[in-house]
């Protein structure tokens, strides 16, 4: 063997075999030609042209579609992507993700710190004043709403499909969503509905089409299973598997037998899944979604009178179901606490409100009384009395919770586990790990979140008393088992060489219960002083699970 061979034979034992050598010079050579993000998106395709090859990305799939040329996939380069991690695209905006290549799709298209351009540009599909608004993600929904309110339709109906491509807006469970009608020729049309959200949450909604004659009462349906996220849309437009296939041909003779067409008029209709389907949808990201079963006919059948107090107890102002405290107005009509401190007149007899007085009557009646989640038309069966409704709604799985980190967004409790471990992988803590904390720093307040077992767990640490002490808070943010107990153990790792064990244990309490003295502990830090090292305090924390049942 020559010394060449020795010298390479050596390196390759020495080193791992496959290894990037400059990551700098990777990042200039695998970059998209059009949208000059990092090629790391399936697929991917070289365009041959005369003055030579262009690569372009998934995210330009829509300019691909056009080219007339040579394009050849570059498959090779696709199935190495998985082995590799990538930088958002948005890092220049202030996300600090890093993503396994499989996964950077679906963290672009719901990621936060993106850059939005406005649907109502030169996109060939939106006709009206061209608008160059463009910026975060977070805000998109505030334009929409603010400078292109004529283009909602809240329900989105259409007395007739329009003459050319248009873009419309429209609410879903307080969310916005864009539906694209594409007209392709006089007879065919194309329509997507996208989310503004995650892909994840964009799978919990399906929509149909349902197509009619004039004021025929005969009519069309044509579903599809799912939305699409907003991001990147012109590429998932792309795709025709995204989009639904309007055929008037096959929609007119089947509507109606009349030679004269008249206009065909369109309704959208967008509805929640199936709560077992959004199980296995978050099940399969880890995240356990607990939504109550309905109840069967016979119990159903049984809560008829309660049926019909609840049509009693419903607030006049909000509509929803009054819980006590309850007031009353000086000619017998009731509100509900949190109207009461909105309105001065009650709506029904415009009798005056300054006067707080509690109706004791109806109040002893809610406790006899099952209350149905504020969310039971989407899916929700939990029932309760009226002393507990409110608790399970602030944790009820279905409900919109905003992120505990204060961002200003708002989600449904498996999409809110997916927004922060993308947007927040710093604030994300594990169990039985050790970590520190700078007690000297200026924040007063740390908040972190800890998941496991397909549950999310709030603690929040605060530097109290100058810099003397430190209190700690756990709390379960998913909708809680009756029979599971979840217990914590908090530790404070000893740093020097005495290796002394300081630590305390608590009950989780779930996060719309009222705080007690036992539910937040204080450690003054002359007890802890040999787990501060340089002002920084280590600390792990442990889990443990108590089945009643068991």
């Amino acid at each position: 063997m020559s010394k060449m061979e020795s010298t390479v034979v050596d390196h390759l034992e020495n080193n791992e075999q496959f290894s990037l050598t400059n990551t700098k010079q990777l990042e200039q050579e695998i970059t998209c030609s059009h949208c000059t993000r990092l090629l790391n998106i399936k697929p991917i395709y070289t365009l041959e042209e005369d003055d030579g090859s262009r690569t372009m990305c998934g995210r330009c799939l829509h300019v691909v579609k056009e080219f007339e040329g040579t394009k050849t996939r570059q498959v090779a380069y696709e199935s190495l992507i998985k082995f590799m991690t990538f930088p958002c695209a948005f890092e220049k905006e202030g996300c600090t993700s890093i993503l396994p290549g499989e996964k950077v799709l679906d963290h672009e298209l719901g990621c936060f710190s993106a850059t939005v351009i406005c649907p109502a540009n030169d996109n060939g599909i939106y006709k009206g004043p061209e608008c160059r608004w463009s910026g975060n993600a977070a805000h998109f929904q505030h334009h929409i709403e603010e400078d292109h309110k004529d283009c909602i339709l809240d329900p989105p109906y259409f007395d007739k499909l329009p003459e050319e491509s248009k873009m419309y807006f429209t609410h879903v469970n307080k969310k916005l969503a864009v539906i694209a009608l594409i007209k392709i020729d006089a007879k065919n049309y194309r329509s997507c509905v996208f989310l503004i959200g995650s892909d994840m949450e964009s799978q919990f909604y399906r929509y149909q089409l349902e197509l009619s004659e004039g004021n025929d009462a005969d009519s069309i349906l044509l579903r599809k299973g799912r939305l699409q996220p907003f991001g990147y849309f012109e590429s998932i437009l792309a795709n025709k598997e995204n989009l639904l296939d309007i055929n008037l041909d096959i929609i007119q003779p089947t509507v109606t037998q009349s030679k004269a067409r008249k206009p065909v008029s369109a309704k959208f209709s967008i509805a929640m899944k199936h709560k077992k389907v959004i199980n296995q949808i978050s099940e399969s990201l880890g995240i356990k979604c607990r939504i109550p079963k309905s109840k069967g006919l016979n119990q159903i059948v049984n809560n008829t009178l309660d049926e019909n107090l609840l049509a009693e107890l419903v607030c006049p102002v909000c509509i929803e179901f009054m819980v006590p405290p309850i007031y009353i107005c000086e000619s017998g009509h009731s509100i509900c606490n949190r109207c009461v401190e909105l309105v001065r007149i009650c709506p029904n007899c415009r009798s005056s409100l300054t006067k707080k007085t509690r109706n004791f009557t109806l109040e002893s009646v809610t406790t006899r009384v099952q209350y149905p989640c504020k969310n039971q038309e989407i899916g929700c069966g939990f029932l309760t009395t009226s002393d507990k409704i409110r608790m399970h709604e602030q944790n009820c799985d279905l409900e919109d919770s905003p992120c505990v980190f204060n961002c200003g967004l708002k989600f449904r409790k498996p999409a809110l586990f997916n927004h922060v471990n993308e947007e927040h992988p710093d604030r994300v803590l594990a169990f039985n790990e050790i970590h520190t904390l700078d007690i000297k720093s200026n924040t007063k307040e740390f908040i972190y979140l800890l998941i496991a077992s397909g549950q999310m767990f709030k603690l929040t640490i605060k530097v109290t008393g100058g810099h003397t002490s430190t209190s700690i808070n756990m709390q379960q943010l998913n909708e809680n088992d009756e029979n599971l107990i979840y217990r914590y153990k908090f530790e404070f790792v000893d740093t020097s060489d005495s290796r002394l064990a300081t630590c305390f244990m608590g009950t989780i309490q779930p996060a719309g219960a009222k705080p007690s003295k036992l539910t937040e502990v204080v450690i003054p830090h002359s007890i802890i002083a040999n787990s501060i090292d340089d002002n920084f305090l280590s600390y792990r924390i442990s889990l443990s699970i108590i089945n009643l049942k068991a």
